[in-house]
């Protein structure tokens, strides 16, 4: 699941507190974009492990890791 992409974005969500609603605010084609890749990571079943892997190994970021989940989960959901 080597996607350059797609760890830049899991890495600018972890980073940013605002990134949803900074995501509204951007281009409809780039919001698509991250949609469609999240729906692709979605379909993958390391996805688990691919989130687990982005986030740093201490407790403290692995309990962001729920949080993660459902925002992707909600992006990927968004319909155009």
């Amino acid at each position: 699941m080597a996607n350059p992409d797609l760890e830049d974005i899991i890495t600018m969500m972890v980073e940013a507190a605002t990134f949803e609603e900074e995501l509204r605010e951007t281009d409809t084609d780039v919001q698509k974009y991250i949609s469609e890749q999240f729906k692709k990571l979605l379909s993958d079943e390391n996805y688990p492990h691919f989130l687990s892997a982005h986030l740093r190994g201490d407790e403290a970021s692995q309990a962001f890791l729920p949080e993660l989940r459902q925002l992707i989960e909600r992006i990927a959901s968004i319909r155009f």
